[in-house]
């Protein structure tokens, strides 16, 4: 998704919420694309989301989170739900 908003158009800023930004995808994507800005957090924090968006103006903003563990969507189905919505 990426490569492909980038490829749309070079000025294109796309944010991204990680739980752990330190993690070899985050940092792979973070030295490939100059305009993606990888923030450690809670996708669900709304004031997160509003300072990200303030702060950076994106292009684009998308949601791509998701519960990576299907076990974990039935044991917490609530945070599931948060963090998918």
């Amino acid at each position: 998704l990426c490569r492909y908003i980038f490829n749309q158009n070079e000025n294109n800023v796309v944010v991204g919420i990680t739980s752990n930004s330190k993690s070899d995808i985050a940092v792979r994507m973070s030295g490939a694309y100059k305009n993606l800005i990888i923030a450690e957090g809670n996708a669900a924090n709304k004031t997160l989301i509003k300072g990200l968006v303030c702060d950076h103006k994106p292009n684009v903003v998308g949601h791509l989170s998701a519960q990576s563990s299907v076990a974990e969507s039935f044991i917490d189905p609530v945070e599931t739900h948060k963090v998918n919505v």
